[in-house]
């Protein structure tokens, strides 16, 4: 990350400790559950683990990153759309492009939420959009993007069969009714005119002009960005050498895990709560050992997927190609 970028996190961050002690009881609550659960599971998973039973197929390694490597971009082009109608403005995508990628790579260290949003906002700085129009498009964004991953992995839940087993029937407990939550505020979005909103909400987002604010390809573009967990949870328990009828099961898992790690603040891009749901959940058909493997893999395409995305849009600005 460039060092002027590095050097705003402080600045950005607010100090909410000292002005609300109940929220940092509640961070240390909220951290004493994950580590209890994600160290719970990967202890069990440890013990029963052996790399003797696990053999490795390369090749859906790479088909795997390659899917992830499109959906990403097609996420990245849900922001872009969002933002040119949100400024009512044509927008050149390069650099929103290379300002969501690098964000996405931001969110790994700590205190990563908020290092989202500045390394977003300072690289797409050029295009002369205020502070809290960048913020509340981002808002919009994750709000479109925990949509769709909440619909799509709770469909795929119920299509599967897995909603009554393992931590199947807890996930669909809390997607479901947050989906339903969160649908309705991206029905406003797509249908009330920004006109209608209170003064105050307009100003504090600094979205002027007429219209909704969200689009539905916008929602196309987030839904299709959610087609590349799909995919890898199709898939890449093949390169462990499980079979479709074993993957299957947990294909709404791969969807609904990162959104748990999203929503768990504590831990820095999800990491272990991703890995210790995904490894639960496959345990039962793949057995510890290939359920961890296939976990960690999960992790390790989606992050080297996340390196390659933002190369490709890094080569994008910086060439003369239209």
């Amino acid at each position: 990350m460039p060092a002027r970028m590095s050097e705003a996190l402080p600045a950005l961050e607010p100090d909410e400790s000292a002005d609300r002690p109940w929220l940092s009881w509640a961070r240390r609550l909220l951290l004493l559950i994950v580590v209890v659960f994600v160290g719970t599971t990967l202890r069990r998973l440890g013990r029963d683990f052996r790399l003797s039973e696990v053999e490795l197929h390369w090749p859906w390694l790479l088909v795997v990153t390659a899917c992830l490597t499109a959906t990403n971009l097609m996420q990245a082009m849900a922001w872009v759309k969002l933002l040119s109608r949100m400024t009512h403005r044509v927008l050149p995508a390069r650099p929103i492009l290379l300002g969501f990628m690098a964000g996405q790579l931001a969110r790994y260290i700590p205190s990563g939420k908020v290092a989202l949003l500045v390394v977003r906002t300072a690289a797409i700085n050029q295009l002369g959009l205020s502070k809290r129009l960048v913020a509340s498009s981002i808002g919009i964004e994750v709000l479109s993007w925990l949509t769709m991953g909440m619909l799509i992995g709770t469909a795929a839940l119920f299509a599967t069969g897995n909603d009554a087993a393992g931590l199947g029937p807890f996930l669909s407990t809390w997607s479901l009714p947050l989906a339903i939550a969160t649908v309705t505020a991206i029905v406003i979005l797509v249908v009330v005119d920004r006109k209608h909103f209170p003064a105050w909400a307009l100003r504090a987002i600094r979205a002027d002009g007429t219209g909704p604010l969200m689009t539905l390809p916008v929602l196309g573009w987030q839904a299709a960005s959610w087609s590349g967990a799909v995919l890898q949870g199709v898939l890449l328990p093949f390169a462990v050498g499980a079979s479709f009828a074993q993957a299957w099961p947990n294909v709404g898992m791969f969807l609904l895990a990162p959104i748990a790690g999203f929503l768990a603040l504590v831990a820095p891009g999800g990491l272990g709560v991703r890995e210790a749901i995904l490894s639960y959940a496959l345990m039962p058909q793949l057995g510890a050992s290939k359920a961890l493997c296939v976990a960690l893999l999960a992790r390790a395409t989606f992050v080297v997927s996340e390196v390659i995305s933002w190369g490709i849009v890094r080569w994008l600005a910086r060439s003369k190609i239209e």
